[in-house]
């Protein structure tokens, strides 16, 4: 994302930020008497617990929001975005509506406040939105809308059981003996609606978490994810009159008239045009999608530095998620420490077996099939080479399942020991 895109993603931003702030300054302004004597009578104890109920799950949703908005900012040049910015307006006035709403547990209402209660289901309601749209920017990982759904049915649940048990139950008691049990019940159900939001917001931190305890895995981009031949030929034909195709490209210093095709792809490189639309290779959204669960996905790409948010700007549009992006001239793709690296160069792939303990996958193209040096990896197992990205889950689990089984011997050998 360029910088007139982050200025306007900052500014927008603020806008949510200055609501959150005038939702939290209005419990303050509205319920001092509540604030000031919090146990004075049976109507200040549930209007309290109700305030510090929405405080809290106020308190928690910036703070989740601010953690979104670092991995994935607004980028309002897309309508989609413009529609995620209502949805994220429309949760935090609901937050502000709730607060309102506090005023109706009072004696004289018998505590009976479903309004407030509703307006859980309708937050999830704004929650789901709010991540659908997330996930047309940025993919299936940019929100847990599985997890949304099941909290959303429990509020749902539980508004339903409130509503109608109140009027069951109203036409069957005398008023004292009503005010006592809703005084109760109401105590119970605002405890139960903040336990569900921490569970909510644990549940869905602790899928991030176990990222953590994943492998780190290294992707290249070119080669891997993108296809940069493809839009590298029409270039090729009118600049040299020489037209190629893919399979041809059998080496990175392949001669093209006075030019060679490693110098074709570094002057394309200086073409926002050429790097924003290259074309994906098949599977590459879907299975970084399902790898970025449960590890850590890093982009380590030798394009020069100057592209890096053009590189950030298509992994974005092909709705390939990664938590870091490298960008190294080096070649050393050691130097990061990841437990897997997926390629397409040899010698990338050389000095990673040679300086790490790490296993590779080569992803098999035209111009790494010449594969003698590194072939006693293979035997190793430390190289795996595949024909499809579709079949790169299947060898990390390999692998994890490898060193997961090799630390469990080592901790047993030190045990032993």
């Amino acid at each position: 994302m360029d910088n007139v895109k982050n200025n306007i993603s900052d500014q927008l931003i603020r806008l949510v930020q200055i609501i959150f702030g005038f939702v939290l300054a209005q419990g303050l302004g509205r319920y001092e008497d509540v604030l000031l004597n919090p146990i004075s009578s049976n109507e200040n104890i549930i209007k309290g617990l109700a305030l510090l109920t929405i405080y809290l799950t106020t308190i928690l949703s910036w703070i989740d929001w601010h953690a979104t908005m670092n991995l994935r900012p607004y980028d309002f040049h897309k309508n989609k975005e413009r529609y995620r910015l209502l949805a994220d307006v429309t949760i935090v006035c609901l937050y502000a509506i709730m607060i309102f709403s506090i005023k109706y547990f009072s004696q004289e209402q018998i505590y009976f406040n479903p309004k407030y209660f509703f307006l859980f289901a309708l937050i999830f309601i704004a929650y789901l939105i709010s991540g659908k749209f997330r996930q047309a920017t940025y993919g299936r990982v940019a929100s847990r809308t599985n997890l949304i759904y099941k909290y959303l049915i429990v509020y749902l649940i539980f508004f339903i059981a409130y509503y109608l048990f109140y009027n069951w139950f109203i036409f069957l008691t005398d008023i004292d003996f009503t005010l006592n049990i809703f005084f109760g019940i109401n105590i119970i159900l605002l405890i139960f609606a903040l336990v569900m939001m921490f569970k909510y917001r644990h549940e869905r931190r602790k899928k991030s978490s176990s990222k953590l305890k994943g492998l780190k895995i290294g992707i290249d981009v070119d080669g891997v994810l993108a296809n940069q031949i493809e839009g590298l030929i029409p270039r090729i034909q009118k600049r040299h009159g020489i037209l190629i195709n893919y399979d041809q490209v059998t080496e990175w210093n392949l001669k093209i008239g006075d030019s060679s095709i490693d110098k074709e792809i570094e002057l394309a490189m200086e073409s926002r045009d050429y790097v924003i639309s290259m074309r994906s290779h098949t599977g590459a959204s879907e299975v970084i999608n399902d790898l970025y669960e449960e590890h850590q996905i890093i982009i380590i790409t030798s394009r020069p530095k100057e592209t890096e948010n053009w590189t950030k700007e298509w992994l974005i549009k092909e709705k390939i998620p990664f938590d870091k992006i490298e960008t190294t001239r080096s070649g050393r793709k050691s130097l990061y420490a990841t437990d897997i690296l997926v390629d397409d160069y040899l010698g990338n792939v050389n000095e990673f077996l040679c300086e790490t303990y790490g296993h590779v996958i080569l992803v098999d193209q035209p111009w790494n099939r010449n594969r003698e040096e590194i072939k006693h990896y293979i035997d190793e197992g430390r190289l795996y080479i595949v024909n499809s990205l579709s079949e790169v889950p299947k060898i990390v689990r390999t692998i994890e399942a490898r060193l997961k089984s090799k630390a469990q011997d080592n901790s047993n050998k030190s045990i032993a020991v």
